[in-house]
């Protein structure tokens, strides 16, 4: 996708000279584009639907990594990423071109209706992914893991009518679905190379790229290099306003104005101000994080609000948290410092307004 700077307000532009003005090929290609985005938008649901089509199917057709030769294997992650790429690009475009549909439901809140199915029946976690797939939708791929580890849920929720995607939301579970298969590839890939005494362990496949990756499994040794890798500490996370230093180095940039974010819907609420790593129940509080995770999703049913440092309001956690009619407010400078747990606060998911309701920090009831 191409966008027009200076058409959408965002670039000055040069002063253009008055002959220029009378030139009618600007305009008429303008007005193609838009014919040319019309008809896109127009297609993109049908195109969607295909491709989610094609996706399950490709996917279905898939047996159990452990019993797929290593050759298949890597020309299965090939494909896996090649998939990707058109499954994210159609599911960016559906956010760009289509409407939000409200009767439609999320990928997330299909997860949770299936997480908290499974919990009231007493299903291990491997038992509710083979049965309910939608649940990876909580939880990040990771190589080396079988069976993630599905996040808690705070309270049940009702099963209600059966979930019909909107275009985007289905594109993005399929996204997921394929993250996980290559995530589960390379894990086997990996254990059969430690197995051979090609790699130190099965976790070291991570730091190899899909190149040497390939070339390992037909002969090659491993990168000299390999059992550095990896082993630099994590720097310190991103301040949520940054700009960087000629050097390239991220520099935090505050305002001592009102806490206001981007507004993300649910309405208007307050609570006691609670933070992502509270074990508790946070039912009837406000959620208060730096980041909004796919495994906080439980959490939603119930709170009074949600403010997040970073993040857009189409984010999982924002459409989940939209769904249950929690006031949500994300993009929110050093939120973690400015509402501390025990502050009461209003979240104003309307107009993007966090306001603190006291002066001083209290005991949540």
């Amino acid at each position: 996708m191409a966008a027009d700077l200076e058409l959408l307000g965002w670039s000055r532009g040069r002063r253009r000279r008055f002959p220029a003005l009378l030139n009618p090929v600007p305009g008429a290609r303008r007005l193609a584009a838009a014919w040319h985005v019309g008809r896109l938008a127009q297609l993109l649901p049908g195109v969607s639907e295909r491709l989610v089509a094609d996706v399950d199917a490709r996917l279905a057709a898939v047996g159990a990594v452990e019993r797929i030769p290593d050759a298949e294997l890597v020309t299965l992650l090939s494909a896996t990423r090649s998939n990707l790429v058109a499954v994210h690009a159609h599911q960016v475009l559906a956010g760009m071109l289509l409407p939000q549909a409200p009767d439609r439901g999320s990928a997330s809140v299909a997860a949770l209706r299936a997480l908290s199915d499974g919990r009231a029946r007493d299903l291990d976690d491997a038992t509710i992914v083979a049965r309910s797939p939608a649940v990876l939708a909580l939880v990040p791929p990771r190589i080396g893991v079988t069976t993630p580890a599905l996040p808690p849920i705070d309270a049940t929720i009702a099963g209600g009518d059966r979930i019909v995607l909107a275009p985007r939301e289905a594109l993005r579970l399929r996204a997921r679905w394929l993250d996980e298969l290559a995530a589960r590839a390379a894990s086997e890939l990996g254990r059969r190379l430690a197995a051979a005494g090609v790699l130190a362990s099965a976790d070291r496949v991570r730091e190899l790229s899909f190149g040497e990756l390939a070339a390992v499994v037909a002969g090659a040794p491993a990168p000299q290099d390999l059992a550095e890798r990896g082993s630099e500490p994590d720097g310190p996370p991103l301040p949520s306003k940054f700009r960087l230093t000629a050097g390239g180095a991220p520099v935090a940039v505050r305002t001592d104005e009102t806490p206001s974010g981007r507004a993300a819907g649910g309405g208007r609420g307050d609570g006691w101000v609670v933070h992502a790593d509270d074990p508790g129940d946070i039912r009837g509080a406000v959620l208060v994080t730096q980041v909004l995770a796919p495994t906080l999703a439980p959490r939603m049913p119930g709170l009074a609000g949600l403010v997040s440092e970073t993040g857009s309001s189409l984010s999982h956690l924002a459409i989940v948290a939209r769904e249950h009619g929690v006031p949500t407010v994300v993009a929110v400078d050093g939120a973690l410092e400015r509402f501390p747990e025990g502050s009461h606060v209003l979240v104003d998911g309307t107009t993007g307004e966090v306001r603190l309701l006291d002066d001083e920090r209290e005991e949540r009831p």
